[in-house]
């Protein structure tokens, strides 16, 4: 009887330290392997929660795939001249005038006249002031073109028209290339003299100038203004 209450004991010690040893090892197993794999599991759920859930939101774009911004339209600049402002003290009349940077201006006076050059390069504008009369400038679209006129004159054939402060002008050329007359035509005036009213104003040139070149002097005089 005791012998078996022995055999029982032992058996018992044995059942246990088995199942301690069934424990540890099944614990550093559950431990170190199963988590890692419930883990893995729970991070794919959340994933596949967080798309199901962003269904509505556009997916991702790499920085590499993404279209490059545009780059906004540069505006091209362009280049406007200064204006230099100068009043001209002449034999009969003063007056000022604007001139973009580059031209320069000369004043002769005398005595009895008064010649101003403004000029740049081989580009003049040249205004004579003296005792000299003028004449009248015809042109085609005026009544009396094709008369016998028995008075001082000019007759023109072809023309540039432009606005001056309190004038309109018409540059032609003449007397041969390189050379153009300007003619003014006063406010309430019905006709073009050759005396503008600054003096007499005449442009030399180049034999061939261009329009864009004849413009910028057109610019200059109208400009002048009588004081």
């Amino acid at each position: 009887m005791s012998e078996a209450k022995t055999v029982n004991t032992i058996l018992i010690v044995i059942i246990f330290i088995i199942l301690s040893l069934f424990c540890l090892v099944g614990g550093y197993f559950l431990g170190n392997i199963y988590p890692l794999k419930t883990l893995n599991i729970s991070l794919g759920q959340l994933e596949e929660l967080k798309i199901t859930k962003n269904s509505n939101t556009p997916p991702e774009i790499s920085p590499s795939s993404q279209p490059s911004a545009q780059k906004p339209a540069e505006l091209v600049e362009t280049e406007v001249p200064a204006t230099n402002s100068m009043t001209i003290q002449a034999y009969h009349t003063n007056f000022s005038l604007q001139y973009p940077n580059g031209w320069e201006v000369d004043v002769q006076n005398t005595e009895f006249s008064s010649e101003i050059t403004i000029s740049k390069g081989d580009f003049k504008i040249v205004i004579r002031q003296g005792d000299t009369g003028a004449g009248r400038c015809v042109y085609p679209d005026e009544p009396d073109y094709n008369d016998n006129l028995d008075f001082p004159h000019a007759k023109y054939v072809e023309y540039t028209q432009f606005e001056g402060v309190n004038e309109t002008f018409r540059v032609s050329q003449f007397p041969a290339q390189g050379t153009y007359q300007l003619c003014s035509k006063p406010q309430g005036n019905p006709e073009y003299i050759s005396w503008t009213s600054v003096g007499f104003v005449n442009y030399e040139t180049p034999i061939h100038p261009t329009e864009n070149q004849l413009k910028e002097l057109d610019n200059i005089v109208s400009t002048f203004k009588a004081q």
